[in-house]
């Protein structure tokens, strides 16, 4: 981290009390662990933290094992509640507490107060700074930030701090972020280390992609900082059982590799899964599927997998090269959907439709 920003972050971390996490609506995993991660960081120093969107219940079902426990109810909301002077003669407000409710009393001259004549209103939150996650050119989804703006009062855009990876992971950032404002010793033996280095594989792709020498110093220091490479391993998915490694193996069965549009194709059929016992799998066991396939066939810069289902083919598609240009090109020429890093597209009646397709695609872009 450059020392000026390291100097702006401490500041903006010493100075204010209040924090927007923000994160854009199809980030990964990796951001959105990460996140959590600057939300403990921030939490620990006392600050309110809030996060956009809220965490959702996939994310807590998934990395239980390493999430804080609870919801992002830590920022408190503001209402008022509004009567018309026209309408009430207010001679005196007071409040009462017990087990049950915490009752406001309004005395007024002129008349009893009916529920018609109160009016709640809602303030939006308010924030000192916030933290925007992007792993788009380092820039502001402007739009998406509009839309929150209807709900929210964030500070000046000098007061935003851009986290996006660049020279380094975004788990990277947050643990340097951890270290200005935290003694490292502090973070041990906690649930950061976790969260960090379960960020750091995902974005990573297991230490397959966008690895140097303070990657690899990163993963060490968080593993002696007491994170659980076996728990995030469990969650993940890298734990195989005999299902998925059946299922593995006749997928590269069926697998191979189209030179002339640099790709690489596996075809997965309903009897296949049958036979295996997967039946309806979800679609995180066949991206595991194909980062598997993308470790021993590494040559080629496009991977596509092709699975049946009762309703018809689905694919996805993943790049390894220039892969945000690439998936945004395709994604607008298949009218897929973009999820976690990768393409969804589909159904097609047959897997010869759904091939044409993508190599139609294909030949467009490659």
């Amino acid at each position: 981290m450059p020392p000026l920003q390291k100097e702006k972050i401490q500041e903006i971390v010493e100075k204010y009390r209040s924090f927007a996490l923000i994160s854009e609506e199809d980030a990964g995993e990796d951001v959105l662990l990460a996140k959590e991660a600057l939300k403990m960081i921030l939490e620990d120093k006392g600050l309110k933290v809030y996060q956009f969107p809220r965490q959702s219940e996939e994310l807590q079902n998934k990395w239980s094992s390493i999430l804080p426990e609870g919801k992002d109810d830590h920022f408190s909301y503001s209402t008022s509640i509004l009567l018309p002077k026209n309408k009430i003669n207010v001679k005196e407000i007071s409040y009462s507490n017990d087990n049950e409710y915490f009752s406001i009393n309004i005395d007024s001259k002129n008349k009893e107060i009916a529920e018609e004549d109160v009016i709640f209103k809602s303030h939006p939150a308010s924030f000192d700074a916030a933290f925007y996650f992007t792993s788009k050119n380092s820039q502001i989804n402007e739009e998406y930030l509009a839309r929150l703006l209807k709900t929210m009062i964030l500070p000046a855009k000098e007061e935003i701090l851009i986290m996006a990876p660049n020279d380094e992971t975004i788990s990277e950032k947050i643990f340097n972020i951890g270290t200005a404002v935290e003694p490292q010793a502090k973070m041990e033996n906690t649930l950061l280390p976790h969260l960090l280095l379960a960020s750091l594989m995902i974005e990573t792709n297991n230490f397959e992609e966008k690895i140097n020498e303070k990657t690899f110093e990163l993963a060490s220091t968080l593993l002696k900082m007491g994170a659980d490479k076996q728990i995030i391993d469990k969650s993940l998915g890298e734990t195989e059982d005999d299902s998925f490694i059946r299922l593995l193996g006749r997928a590269l069965a069926r697998t191979f590799t189209n030179e002339s549009l640099k790709s690489v194709w596996t075809f997965i059929s309903l009897n296949d899964l049958k036979r295996t016992d997967n039946d309806k799998p979800a679609t995180a066991v066949f991206c595991r599927i194909i980062h598997r396939i993308r470790r021993l066939v590494n040559h080629q810069p496009v991977f596509i997998l092709l699975w049946q289902t009762e309703e018809g083919i689905k694919a996805i598609i993943e790049g390894r090269n220039n892969r945000e240009d690439f998936l945004k090109t395709m994604k607008n020429l298949l009218s897929a959907k973009e999820e976690k890093g990768v393409l969804l597209c589909g159904p097609y009646k047959n897997f010869s439709e759904a091939e044409i397709n993508i190599q139609e695609t294909l030949k467009k872009v490659i």
